[in-house]
């Protein structure tokens, strides 16, 4: 996960999304969270073009079609942001499912995360905290969001290691955002081979 800057929200949103979604619930006071119209679905394509074809919780690309609406607060929790641009994260299904199960109050949000808050291991491709760069409750939110989210899990980390080496910076930073900048706040070079990255981080290890 990096930080991602909050999109503006669209000229056309209040008509497609939030008007129809309010009145919806005003004539429908005592509907469950998950017979709510689902009116943020129109936005998604301009969900897409604002943020890319990115996971805001894993940070690695996706297709469209593995790619969902995430109500950050859920919307069991506060009906009021259900159609709301502002509580909207771009996320594959999967991770959707997974983080429906989560406190979203001890999370870490993408769109306030501090700057390297994960750190990555580029030989294994595991994720921690950085806890010297951010404040105990941000470091807390960010051990959680790792374990609920499954964010260090064996196929993520492949997916990450496999971006470290024989690629160009262009090609990870449009594919994995996160592995880009571990790399250059590392500095570890592109195209790097298994064995010069074995190096670098060996020399990387003793500088600390």
């Amino acid at each position: 996960m990096i930080p991602i800057q909050q999109a503006a929200e669209p000229k056309d949103f209040e008509d497609k999304v939030r008007s129809k979604g309010n009145k919806w619930l005003r004539d429908h006071p005592d509907a469950k969270p998950s017979k709510y119209r689902p009116y943020w679905r129109k936005c998604a394509p301009q969900m897409e073009a604002a943020y890319g074809l990115y996971c805001a919780y894993s940070g690695m690309k996706r297709t469209s079609r593995e790619l969902t609406i995430d109500h950050f607060v859920p919307k069991s929790v506060d009906k009021n942001l259900v159609y709301e641009w502002s509580n909207y994260r771009l996320c594959s299904y999967g991770m959707n499912n997974i983080k429906d199960r989560a406190d979203h109050t001890k999370l870490a949000d993408p769109f306030t995360l501090p700057r390297y808050t994960f750190a990555l291991n580029l030989a294994n491709g595991a994720i921690s905290v950085r806890r010297d760069l951010i404040s105990e409750e941000e470091a807390a939110k960010a051990d959680y969001t790792i374990k609920v989210l499954n964010l260090d899990e064996e196929s993520l980390r492949d997916e990450r290691r496999s971006y470290v080496t024989g690629a160009s910076l262009e090609m990870i930073r449009d594919s994995a955002p996160f592995v880009a900048e571990e790399m250059e706040y590392q500095g570890i070079p592109p195209m790097i081979t298994e064995a010069d990255m074995y190096d670098e981080l060996q020399r990387a290890a003793k500088l600390g």
